[in-house]
């Protein structure tokens, strides 16, 4: 079974998530074969149709022309963590409810000035930074809110948003940063550290992680999981079923649902942010 993806080799830091695919596909006696998508269609498209692979599963980013490629050929193929307009098996997660439960964790604590944190370079045009930036500003909106929706889009490299923070008058501080994924956390606690801002004493923090226990990543962390391994099991079962039907429809998509796991980053509203 093959694994494409759009990103340099040295990208496979989704360690999570090819673990599962092996261990799901060794118990059908496949193995995985990763097929890096990074140049012209014509470098690598030929590996999914001479044979080597009986079908394809595709990670983000999606190689350019690959989903048509896949359309075209009925290529038993499954997306994972992608969405396409085109009929091709697709598994994703619904990130619209996640932020949602993370909004209304953080209400629940007494927050009312919420930021929404991600790095461009990181995913900022996937479907879950658009969901999620999208239902953390409708979440706002909708609790009368309007008046605190700031969306940062900011590279690591640039820390001007953070080393501002505390020079900010306390009524324009956020009490709590919604942050697109755990390396975008990583990444903004230890800048928050940097200038003298804790966490969650001085502004809580709640991401999204791939794991299901997100301390494995960010220790004691808040929050929604989209766990690999229940991505790839239900990629794996998808595949299978179109390689046990050739020519059947493709399936229908599957919306994996997340879970707000609370840990240390969250905390009622302090007087950081009166």
């Amino acid at each position: 079974i093959g694994l494409a993806y759009g990103r340099p080799a040295d990208y496979v830091e989704r360690s999570r998530m090819v673990s599962a695919l092996v261990q799901a596909l060794a118990k059908l006696d496949y193995e995985l074969m990763l097929i890096p998508a990074t140049e012209s269609v014509d470098r690598w498209a030929y590996k999914l149709h001479d044979g080597r692979v009986d079908g394809v599963l595709v990670t983000h980013p999606m190689p350019t022309g690959l989903d048509r490629f896949i359309a075209e050929r009925g290529l038993p193929a499954v997306l994972m963590n992608l969405r396409s307009e085109l009929p091709i098996a697709q598994v994703s997660f619904d990130d619209v409810a996640g932020t949602r439960a993370a909004m209304a964790h953080l209400r629940e604590l007494g927050h009312e000035r919420i930021a929404y944190f991600c790095a461009p370079k990181h995913d900022g045009d996937h479907y879950s930074n658009v969901d999620r930036r999208e239902a953390y500003v409708a979440e706002l909106r909708a609790h009368g809110l309007d008046r605190h929706i700031e969306v940062i889009t900011q590279e690591y490299e640039n820390e001007d948003y953070v080393h501002e923070l505390p020079a900010r008058p306390a009524s324009k501080r956020p009490t709590a940063l919604l942050v697109y994924c755990d390396h975008d956390t990583r990444h903004l606690i230890h800048s928050l550290n940097l200038v003298g801002l804790q966490t969650p004493t001085d502004v809580s923090v709640v991401s999204f992680t791939e794991s299901r226990r997100p301390w494995d990543t960010v220790v004691g962390v808040t929050a929604g999981t989209t766990p690999s391994d229940e991505l790839a099991t239900q990629a794996v079962a998808l595949l299978m079923q179109q390689i046990s039907s050739p020519g059947s429809p493709a399936p229908p998509p599957v919306v994996l649902q997340e879970d707000l796991v609370v840990g240390q980053t969250s905390a009622r509203r302090t007087t950081f942010g009166r």
